[in-house]
């Protein structure tokens, strides 16, 4: 009998560490930036969560190493180390996903009134750089505001699941996943068809996994059916429950098509709905998560000789005695990649592939580097991270569920005969320097400049900034809170959202004052405002850089060795590349600069750190 095996993750905050003994290096705006950060290298310290602000420039570095810095920097004028700090750690699985989750957090350390040094992200967590002494205060903030406010999804499956032994693989079985260019014509649905059709000739009992036909603007492509009922009547929000069953269409008629073709090749296949492969969900419309898969009818089909052909981006949602049937369900971003890579964890498989347009995983995007080369081995910590910084390879959720389950994952082109990139657990591969460039585009980047504005005031106008941030479900990047102020970048899709509701917002603070906020140039609703309000207001502009991108780069602890920060804005500036900010994690460093020369920063990048050498 087979076993349910169960997925399930909490959403919002998972878990919260901290790691003390730091020290921050702040030098004033006035200072080299290259000189400083070239001393620096040159002494040998490693330093992390380097920040460009209009205060100046910032750097985290080992306590123990505090000395050797303060040595190097001496004749430097206006520096300043600030002893005793920690970095804390807020995991959260797929952080993005949780749209405002970040916003969330940065409001309630500002609440809690925690001194914020630096805030950089990854895909599965948040890291602050804080004084030791706010550090627990931070944790137990946070704690308490997400019990408080439940930030927790509902996860409530109806019986107890246990994970499948994973010692015994040898089944044979391979999960394939095809996305929307490979099925999008009778031609590349055919390529698509005869690889299944060779994985079973070389003994495997495949299972398929497919997208919807094509990408937006096809005929049949999630993003045209969304269109459909938008063209009706723009000013009526879709009923979530709705929209998801109009998106799970796209995946359906792609099953039935791609299970039809298997059939003219002479193979017996059957199309299958997410519910019908035995996936069930948290019940979130639009972006729900895998609870748990029961894939009884999958193994059912591949024992009598059957190739199953499975829906991806979709499952059911049953709620104890609820509808007959459950309610459907989409898995959000990336999901198709997700149920591959679930599906494959519950059938125990030998192996998952992710057939895409490209041949694997890349050292940049061969838009930008058409010589870049396809890697040969990457960590399941890379790829997520790779993903969550803007290259469409594999969605971080479906690389953390393969890390788990321990589940060989391989990214492969529908389109040649490349052996493809192998995605594997890092004690099995000790990584390479840098493993890629990657860029996020369109963003918006924010400067609220608070200097006038006296602490307390501050501190309950940013606790409002961030809360409507979260209450809108807007995405943040490159959060910057500093004596000066703070800053954001946010998707240019999120920037009309975050103008209507901060531009001329009238915000009471503590005391008797009023801020009133201004985005940009002040409009004529904000001189509306002051107008009304008289002389005792306090005008809190936002300075506003449109047209902004992200590109990072990607790697393992290379990324904190001494000098690679200097390198990096070193090629940059010597390309005349502004860097109008910077933030990194344990595996990225990410440098906010303009779009126009975002193809030029990663062909720049690329060479700089010779990933057209890389394997």
């Amino acid at each position: 009998m087979h076993q349910e095996t169960a997925f399930e993750r909490p959403r919002g905050v998972n878990r919260i560490e901290t790691r003390e003994g730091f020290s921050q290096v702040h030098v004033a705006p006035r200072q080299d930036r290259a000189g400083v950060l070239s001393a620096v290298a040159c002494a040998g310290v490693s330093i992390d969560f380097v920040k460009l602000t209009p205060g100046g420039l910032s750097f985290i570095v080992p306590q123990s190493d505090a000395a050797a810095v303060a040595d190097a920097l001496k004749d430097q004028a206006s520096v300043e180390i600030r002893p005793d700090r920690s970095i804390v750690l807020v995991h959260a699985v797929n952080i993005r996903d949780e749209e405002g989750l970040i916003a969330k957090i940065v409001r309630v350390a500002t609440e809690a009134g925690v001194e914020i040094d630096h805030i950089g992200d990854m895909h599965d967590r948040l890291l602050l750089v804080v004084p030791a002494a706010d550090a627990p205060r931070l944790s137990s903030a946070i704690q308490e505001a997400q019990d408080r406010e439940g930030w927790v999804g509902q996860l409530r499956p109806s019986v107890p699941f246990a994970s499948p032994a994973r010692s015994d693989r040898g089944n044979r079985i391979k999960v394939m996943k095809f996305g929307g260019t490979s099925v999008a014509s009778a031609k590349n649905r055919m390529l698509a068809a005869l690889k299944v059709v060779s994985a079973k000739e070389q003994g495997f009992h495949p299972v398929v996994v497919v997208s919807a036909i094509g990408r937006k603007g096809d005929p049949y492509a999630t993003d045209t059916l969304l269109g459909m009922i938008k063209e009706i009547d723009p000013s009526i929000v879709p009923d979530a429950r709705e929209v998801d069953l109009l998106m799970a269409c796209g995946e359906i008629l792609s099953s039935v098509i791609f299970a039809h073709t298997l059939k003219s090749l002479g193979q017996r296949s059957s199309s299958y709905r997410g519910g019908q492969a035995g996936i069930r969900t948290d019940g979130i419309f639009g972006n729900a998560r895998i609870a748990s898969i029961n894939p009884v009818a999958i193994f059912n089909a591949l024992e009598q000789g059957i190739i199953p052909v499975i829906c991806g981006f979709q499952g059911v949602y049953v709620a104890g005695d609820g509808l007959p049937g459950g309610e459907l369900t989409t898995l959000g971003r990336g999901g198709s990649d997700t149920t591959a890579s679930a599906m494959g964890a519950a059938l125990n498989a030998d192996a998952v592939e992710i057939y895409t347009d490209v041949e694997g995983v890349k050292t940049a995007d061969p838009d930008f580097v058409p010589q870049a080369p396809t890697l040969r081995k990457v960590t399941y910590d890379e790829v997520a991270e790779i993903a969550h910084l803007g290259a469409k390879v594999v969605h971080p959720r479906a690389a953390e569920i393969a890390m788990k389950f321990d589940i060989p994952l391989w990214v492969k082109s529908t389109f040649s005969d490349d052996e493809g990139t192998e995605i594997v657990q890092r004690a099995q591969f000790p990584g390479r320097r840098v493993t890629g460039v990657t860029h996020t585009g369109k963003l918006v980047y924010l400067q609220f400049h608070m200097e006038s504005v006296e602490e307390a005031a501050r501190r309950h106008l940013e606790s409002c900034l961030y809360e409507a941030l979260a209450r809108f479900n807007v995405n943040l990047y490159m959060v910057n809170v500093s004596p000066s102020g703070t800053g954001f970048a946010v998707l240019r899709d999120h920037y009309p959202i975050v103008r209507d509701v901060f531009d001329g917002l009238v915000v009471p603070v503590p005391g008797g004052g009023t801020c009133l906020l201004q985005i940009g140039a002040a409009s004529p609703e904000v001189e509306t405002q002051a107008t009304l309000l008289g002389n005792e207001l306090i005008r809190v502009a936002a300075s506003l850089t449109e047209g902004c991108t992200m590109v990072s780069l990607v790697g393992h602890e290379y990324m904190q060795q001494p000098g690679v920060y200097h390198r990096t804005l070193a090629a940059l500036a010597d390309a005349g590349i502004s860097v109008l900010q910077t933030t990194d994690s344990d595996f990225s460093l990410s440098c906010l600069i303009p779009e126009s020369e975002c193809h030029r920063a990663v062909r720049i990048l690329h060479d700089a750190f010779g990933l057209a050498e890389a394997q």
